[in-house]
C-alpha cells in the first residue's frame, strides 16, 4: 500500500486531488487514501476517493458497507457512479435498514422497487397515513 502517512486531506486538498482540471494524482494514491478514510470511518470519503481512482475493489467495499448499514443513500450515489441496481439488491437493503430501525433509508429503498407492502408497514411504524388513493382532479374520488 501507499505511504499516505495517517492523515486524510483537508477538504481543499480533496478538492484539488479529485476535481482539478490539471489533476494527475496517482489512481493507487487515490485507492490508498480511500482505504484510510474507511479505516477511520469516513464512509462518504473514502467512496469520493475510490470514485477518483475508478477503483472496482474499493467500489465493492463501499457496496457491501452499504448493504451492511442498510445506507440506501450511499447505494444511491454508488450506483451513480457505477450501475444501475436490480430490485434484488434495493429490497435487501431496504430490509436491512428496517430490521436496524433506519425507516427513511428504508423508504427510499422500497420506493425504488414500489414494495408497497414494506412501504405500508413503514407508515404504520412511523404512525403515518396511508396516502390518499385519488387526485383532487378525479371527480370519481370524491
Amino acid at each position: 500500500m501507499l505511504d499516505v502517512k495517517d492523515e486524510i486531506p483537508k477538504w481543499k486538498e480533496r478538492q484539488k486531488l479529485l476535481y482539478s482540471r490539471e489533476r494527475s494524482t496517482d489512481p493507487a494514491r487515490l485507492s490508498a487514501l480511500g482505504q484510510l478514510c474507511l479505516q477511520k470511518g469516513y464512509v462518504q470519503d473514502a467512496f469520493e476517493y475510490f470514485r477518483g481512482a475508478k477503483s472496482n475493489e474499493g467500489l465493492q467495499k463501499i457496496k457491501e458497507l452499504a448493504l451492511d448499514e442498510g445506507d440506501s443513500f450511499l447505494l444511491d450515489s454508488l450506483e451513480k457512479a457505477t450501475q444501475p441496481f436490480s430490485t434484488d439488491v434495493w429490497n435487501q437493503i431496504g430490509y436491512r435498514a428496517f430490521d436496524l430501525g433506519k425507516y427513511r433509508f428504508a423508504r427510499k429503498a422500497f420506493e425504488r422497487t414500489a414494495n408497497e407492502l414494506m412501504l405500508a408497514k413503514i407508515r404504520a411504524t412511523l404512525g403515518e397515513p396511508e396516502p390518499q388513493s385519488g387526485s383532487d382532479d378525479d371527480p370519481q374520488a370524491a
